[in-house]
């Protein structure tokens, strides 16, 4: 039975696979300040269900993920980008959106833009490009922030009111 198993085995390992299907899905950053340490973890597939959660179902967003890979030291971001390159997209898109409420446009673009640079990195392109695009809610994320941004820019061309009460 055991030689039956090991051949199994090595047969199994031996099969080609077409293209990678799959990422990291845990990632924890530990640093020190003088003697405070400190120990994060990201869960991928966790972000990943929160975001289609998001976008589908108009649950919470998970903001204080996108602004932890988001805001990371940027030789840890590439190592994230590399590592999972759907979770730092979809990050920079989400805070796009959320940015337009609390800061405009601007800020909002200049995360966009970063979104796009990391999927134009010839590293991220072809079986990556397709992951973000096809298991990330990528496309939802883009039409929801444009949706916010087109109605924001409309409730700036109508007159203000006041109420006094």
């Amino acid at each position: 039975a055991a030689t039956v198993m090991a051949a199994i085995s090595l047969w199994c390992v031996a099969l080609p696979a077409a293209s990678q299907a799959t990422y990291p899905s845990e990632f924890r950053f530990s640093w020190c300040i003088g003697d405070r340490c400190f120990d994060y973890g990201v869960s991928a597939a966790h972000f990943q269900l929160r975001l289609w959660e998001y976008y589908t179902k108009n649950t919470r967003p998970p903001l204080k993920e996108a602004f932890f890979a988001a805001t990371l030291p940027p030789p840890y971001q590439k190592e994230l980008l590399w590592g999972c390159p759907g979770l730092m997209v979809l990050a920079h898109v989400l805070l796009a959106e959320s940015r337009l409420y609390t800061h405009g446009f601007d800020e909002s673009q200049e995360l966009l833009d970063r979104a796009s640079a990391m999927m134009s990195f010839p590293e991220i392109q072809g079986p990556h490009m397709d992951f973000i695009q096809n298991a990330w809610p990528l496309s939802k994320a883009l039409e929801r922030h444009g949706i916010a941004a087109q109605r924001l820019l409309m409730e700036r061309t109508r007159p203000m009111s006041l109420d006094i009460v």
